[in-house]
């Protein structure tokens, strides 16, 4: 595959496939996340979440299949970010 190819199935996930793994108040931070998860293979897509009556809120959106892989790499660096800067041997 070339690299065209390559950012075109990490940034699209097909809407019949897709599960949204969090939500944030700002599209610059969802951006991060979804940056953060193709780094690590998964297809990650932002996008707004439509929900009556609720107000809109912006979603990462991955592969059901990835759903669960998707939210421990994201826990896990929200763990690793409240514990601060780590020293580097």
């Amino acid at each position: 595959m070339n690299d065209e190819t390559d950012d075109l199935e990490l940034n699209f996930v097909p809407p019949g496939e897709r599960e949204a793994v969090r939500h944030f108040e700002d599209e610059a931070t969802a951006g991060i996340a979804a940056g953060f998860l193709r780094a690590n293979g998964i297809a990650a897509e932002v996008g707004t979440m439509m929900i009556p009556g609720l107000q809109y809120g912006i979603a990462v959106w991955v592969r059901k299949d990835d759903a669960a892989e998707a939210r421990a790499l994201l826990q896990q660096a929200e763990d690793e970010s409240a514990a601060g800067p780590q020293l580097v041997d």
